[in-house]
């Protein structure tokens, strides 16, 4: 349901540009850049330039044009206003599953990646996924040959932050102070309520023509069954266009499924 700029070009401007990976992950910090750099670069102005029109021409003669200004409004928001990391790590998936100690494990990571990401100028999945970050949080390995070991962890971030993260892991099985867990669904309940709810995603991403992953995603569907059970505001994916006809069609199969909350 998302197109890349070549395949973007090839439907709307009939223009195959050359599938070039290499110069895409070429170094774009030298100078001068290479003619072949250049010339990548002048595309991507061309025929952007080219395709925008056409998109908002067809945005317009669709009923998406005002959900389209919404949702990009809503994303710039996101990317711009920095969110609290301290109540941000209570919003990493699979948390129930830990231990209270790699609960304090998953902060301190959390924590510390933020602030490293900036401090270095890394992407925070550069530095540690998610999965990882929870990975060493169950597993709590002591050395690093332990942490080489976990799945997708990155070989260079092991030995540029390996005894960095050694460090946090001790100072968290140090701590021995009360630490509130985050409210949390049993994961057989999510599953048993998440099926009815993606079933009506899919009818209703039928129905109106827009990718069910646009609409709502797992993640987001998760989010609001969160919400729903523990009675606390509604993530914020639910305000805007979304809240006119989506969101209150999946609330109300989610009452209609209520029962399914106390079955497991």
């Amino acid at each position: 349901w998302s197109l890349g700029y070549r395949a973007l070009t090839e439907q709307l401007c009939g223009v195959m540009l050359e599938d070039a990976p290499h110069i895409t992950r070429s170094n774009w910090l030298q100078r001068p850049l290479s003619p072949e750099q250049r010339d990548y670069a002048v595309n991507d102005v061309v025929y952007l330039s080219r395709a925008w029109p056409l998109l908002l021409q067809r945005l317009q003669d669709s009923a998406w044009y005002a959900a389209c200004v919404d949702e990009t409004t809503a994303r710039v928001r996101q990317m711009l206003v920095p969110q609290d990391p301290e109540q941000a790590w209570r919003e990493l998936g699979g948390l129930e599953r830990l231990s209270d100690t790699g609960l304090r494990i998953a902060r301190r990571l959390y924590l510390w990646r933020e602030q490293t990401a900036v401090q270095d100028n890394v992407a925070r999945n550069r530095l540690m996924r998610d999965g990882v970050l929870l990975a060493i949080s169950r597993l709590q390995p002591e050395n690093l040959q332990s942490l080489s070991r976990i799945e997708d962890m990155r070989p260079g971030s092991v030995r540029r932050y390996g005894q960095q993260i050694l460090r946090e892991i001790d100072a968290a099985v140090a701590d021995v102070a009360d630490i509130q867990r985050p409210p949390s669904v049993d994961p057989q309940q999510m599953r048993r309520l998440l099926s009815p709810l993606k079933k009506a995603v899919a009818r209703w991403s039928e129905e109106h023509g827009l990718p069910g992953p646009l609409l709502a995603s797992r993640t987001m569907l998760a989010g609001l069954v969160l919400a729903w059970l523990h009675g606390q505001p509604l993530p914020e994916w639910t305000m805007g266009w979304r809240g006119a006809s989506l969101v209150p069609m999946l609330l109300d199969v989610l009452e209609k499924n209520r029962e399914l909350v106390d079955t497991v």
